[in-house]
């Protein structure tokens, strides 16, 4: 019998946020999980849109994370664009 080394699955290996769009506001809340290696000025853990409506929280795999919204049904899911990870330094 063999055992994986690793049983837990693993991150994504793609070092990119969870992001969601707020539909009131316009704004992309992104996450970074603790544990990717986010680029240079990129902040890890929960991030919020500009008005502060959705908050986002990045479990680590790809496309998966907790969305807050105070009114349901004002965050949609986008991917990250990418003058979103230049900004950040990607």
């Amino acid at each position: 019998m063999t055992r994986n080394p690793d049983p837990s699955p693993s991150l994504s290996g793609e070092n990119k946020p969870f992001c969601m769009k707020c539909t009131l506001c316009g704004t992309i809340a992104e996450s970074w999980h603790y544990a990717a290696k986010a680029p240079k000025g990129a902040i890890k853990g929960m991030g919020s849109c500009a008005c502060g409506n959705i908050t986002v929280d990045s479990l680590g795999y790809r496309n998966l994370g907790r969305v807050f919204e105070k009114p349901l049904g004002t965050a949609e899911g986008v991917e990250c664009p990418a003058i979103l990870r230049i900004w950040c330094g990607g």
